[in-house]
């Protein structure tokens, strides 16, 4: 399979959403399990954890308004993650730390 997988919002946030084609839902879910979060953000042992946690287990159907639309509109398996916060300008590591600990 080959797939699109849009980061251009990865590392914006302690919180996950993603949005994706129906196909790649199940192994996402299954990869956050494996993923373990980062201590001192709050008592979620992996990502899967916190994601369900401020999700419930929703996952966004994908749009068209973003990287990933010229490769979802010909076919291509696509999964795009967001998080709560996100500014180009802005989102260095060192910002979203401060940001998310205050």
């Amino acid at each position: 399979m080959v797939a699109y997988i849009n980061l251009d919002i990865a590392v914006s946030g302690p919180r996950t959403s993603f949005s994706g084609s129906g196909e790649l839902h199940t192994m996402v879910v299954e990869q956050m399990k494996k993923v373990l979060f980062p201590e001192g953000w709050g008592d979620f042992p992996t990502l899967y954890d916190i994601w369900h946690n401020t999700t419930e287990g929703e996952i966004s159907p994908l749009g068209s308004g973003s990287d990933y639309a010229s490769f979802y509109q010909n076919g291509i398996a696509c999964v795009s993650f967001s998080y709560p916060f996100y500014n180009p300008t802005l989102s260095t590591h060192i910002y979203t730390l401060d940001r998310h600990r205050q």
